[in-house]
Formats: structure tokens, C-alpha cells, sequence
């Protein structure tokens, strides 16, 4: 006769499993359904609308070493 503690790894155990096959077969579907991205139409625009002024600097650090960037 099982004891109550074999009992509750038991049904941990099952538990476990079901959700690792679970998680396993919705990532199998995600992957074999294809892509989700949609195909977007992005209208042209003057290029002197689509450059941004750069009006401000940024710091630069590496280390303990800072520096401003332009």
C-alpha cells in the first residue's frame, strides 16, 4: 500500500508532466502555424521630414569613464 507522501509526489509529479507536454505542444503549434507578423505599406515621406536634428547629447559611459557624445 502507497503511502500519503508517495501519493502527493505522485500527483506533483503528474502535474508537472502535464503542463511540461502542454507547454510543449502549444509552442510545437505556435511554430508550425508560421509566422504572425502582418505585411505593412509604410507611405514615402520627404527625407527632410524623416531626419531628427540632433539637439541634444547623450553621456557615453564605459566603465567608470563617462563622456558626452555628438
Amino acid at each position: 500500500m502507497s503511502s500519503r507522501r508517495q501519493f502527493v509526489s505522485r500527483v506533483v509529479a503528474g502535474t508537472a508532466a502535464s503542463v511540461a507536454v502542454g507547454t510543449v505542444g502549444y509552442g510545437t503549434h505556435d511554430v508550425l502555424r508560421g509566422p504572425k507578423a502582418k505585411r505593412l505599406s509604410i507611405p514615402s515621406q520627404p527625407a527632410a521630414k524623416l531626419s531628427v536634428p540632433r539637439t541634444f547629447s547623450r553621456p557615453v559611459c564605459r566603465g567608470s569613464r563617462c563622456r558626452v557624445s555628438r
